[in-house]
């Protein structure tokens, strides 16, 4: 074997890959993959990858947009239109989205209401192969549960909830994720003729658990105020915890409780899917017009986990240790961090930003579980650290602000809040006035290349041009800056989807009007740029520009 110049043996006469940022080291990497010298193929291939978006000769070229009046949704790879009736992959023929495959046109009644995607891995083996694949739920109008492949859109499985004048279920969500779904009815707040004046009704909301791979029916729970208090105005499921808001939205209160806990204290039998059941005079469970049994009724409150006072019902649990973010009631535009164990405001934990933005900020846990915080405003993304000292005392730091000017704009001062929440003034420079309502319109981060992406307009654009942000994850540096060649509407809804080289920019119009642009990683070294030329020549070289077009990055590393 010839040692390349980069080529690094140890004693021991083991060859070790060399470092990506060495010269030459993707076309190194792709050899030592080639001669499986490597540990994780797949590793390798994210890290070649990164260094190709990193690297100055590269960009992102547009490849392909639809336009379409009914949603556009892009999930795991796939773009889905016409309410998740029609199925595209990104990188079909051509290395261009295709089609994968279309379902079958239904009446209105039974629409697809809402739906979740899965293709993660499985942590156990199934009898049956074909329920062992990706898949995606869907709940229709009608109250059926349905379960398709996600590859060829053949009907798994199907459940029947029960009739519409009972339950009118409308979301399904995980609870665990890639372990247990739940789906949740419209809650009943309004008064019946039932009730007497001025009485709401005793069931706020009705909630099915169903574990996957496979379904099978866990139980279906009544959210009752007799139980939970007549003041209950909100339900919501997540990670495994039941959330309950009491009070008005405005000065109301969160409350947590152990949803499997919950189920466990209130469930009255079991119930199998396609099994006869006494609580449906014998019927088959799930099959049409049965539905399932309510088989879980509390009667006496369960045990609470967590309380705190809240605007919006809104409450965010995350960080190492844990910690919440929630906004104090009557002041909206403010958030509070707090310790989870002792709910003691953190030091410079009151987050209260001044803006001259009428778009509302909001405050969530970095997406890539380090225990980070992100503030997202209109025009710039803080990231602060949670950090605690030898005295046990945690401190909220200003770590770095992302924007789109590439770090042009003046800073603008801040609002520190103490322990006591007394604000700490410091200086702001008002000189700068925004002449745009926003200028961050979407953001998205990528966990396998660990790149934080913004999409959006230098604010001191007058024409708007468009444009993406390439960020590192750790350091906030920009990595590159990507231009759209595009107009962006800020009053427009954008969504920014980041998947490996590939970046899908889904907006809606003020008309609701739905519009996606595919954007990939373009290397002027490996293929041509298909855009270039008159319109005279585009129509001549039609099939030698398609035929360029698949010549991608992606297919040249050809990931495993």
């Amino acid at each position: 074997m010839v040692q390349e110049k980069d080529t690094i043996f140890t004693r021991t006469g083991e060859i070790k890959m060399p470092k990506i940022g060495s010269q030459y080291s993707v076309l190194h990497g792709l050899w030592y993959r080639e001669l499986n010298l490597t540990g994780s193929n797949y590793r390798l291939s994210l890290k070649l990858l990164h260094k190709l978006i990193c690297d100055k000769k590269s960009s992102f070229l547009k490849i392909w947009e639809a336009h379409s009046k009914q949603p556009i949704t892009c999930e795991d790879g796939k773009l889905y239109f016409d309410n998740y009736h029609t199925c595209l992959t990104l990188c079909g023929r051509n290395s261009l989205p295709s089609t994968l495959y279309k379902l079958k046109s239904r009446s209105k009644e039974k629409r697809i209401e809402d739906c979740i995607v899965y293709s993660g891995p499985l942590f156990k083996t199934l009898t049956e192969p074909k329920l062992q694949q990706a898949f995606f739920l869907a709940l229709t109008g009608d109250n059926w549960l349905e379960c398709y492949s996600n590859q060829t859109g053949e009907l798994l499985q199907q459940v029947y909830l029960g009739p519409t004048a009972r339950y009118k279920f409308r979301h399904v969500d995980w609870e665990t994720h890639g372990e247990q779904v739940v789906i949740q009815s419209v809650q009943n707040q309004s008064v019946t003729p039932t009730t007497q004046p001025g009485i709401r009704p005793r069931v706020l909301e009705a909630i099915a658990m169903f574990s996957v791979f496979p379904m099978e029916f866990k139980a279906l729970v009544e959210i009752d105020r007799e139980v939970f208090g007549k003041d209950c105005n909100h339900v919501n499921i997540s990670e495994g915890l039941l959330i309950i808001g009491v009070g008005n939205s405005a000065t109301g209160r969160v409350r947590l409780y152990n949803f499997v806990q919950v189920v466990k204290e209130g469930l009255m039998f079991e119930a199998k899917l396609q099994q006869p059941c006494e609580a449906l005079e014998k019927a088959l469970v799930g099959s049409y017009p049965a539905g399932i049994p309510l088989n879980c009724k509390l009667k006496a409150p369960p045990q609470l986990l967590f309380e705190v006072s809240c605007a919006d019902y809104t409450i965010h649990v995350g960080g190492h240790p844990f910690h919440f973010i929630t906004t104090p009631p009557r002041h909206d535009g403010v958030f509070q961090v707090c310790s989870l164990a002792s709910s003691v405001l953190v030091e410079n934990g009151y987050l209260n930003f001044p803006t001259n933005s009428t778009e509302p900020d909001s405050v969530t846990f970095h997406p890539d579980d380090s225990g980070r915080i992100v503030y997202n405003s209109a025009h710039n993304i803080k990231i602060f650290d949670l950090k605690e000292n030898g005295q046990g005392i945690t401190s909220l730091n200003n770590s770095f602000e992302l924007s789109m000017n590439n770090g042009k704009r003046r800073k603008q001062g801040l609002k520190l809040g103490t322990a006591r929440l007394r604000e700490a003034k410091k200086t702001f420079s008002s000189d700068f006035v925004m002449s745009c309502e926003k200028s961050i319109l979407s953001d998205d981060y990528e966990n396998e290349l660990d790149i934080y992406s913004l999409l959006g307009f230098d604010p001191e654009d007058e024409s708007c041009h468009g444009k993406i942000n390439i960020h590192d994850n750790e350091t906030g540096q920009l990595i590159k800056s990507v231009d759209l060649k595009m107009k962006m509407d800020e009053l427009a809804d954008h969504t920014l989807t980041m998947d490996l080289e590939t970046f899908v920019i889904i907006t809606r119009n003020e008309c609701r009007r739905f519009s996606c642009y595919v954007y990939r990683l373009f290397r002027p070294n490996v293929m041509k740029d298909p855009l270039l030329g008159s319109r005279s020549k585009k129509a001549k070289t039609k099939k030698k520009r398609i035929k360029d077009s698949s010549n991608t990055v992606a297919s040249f590393i050809n990931f495993v």
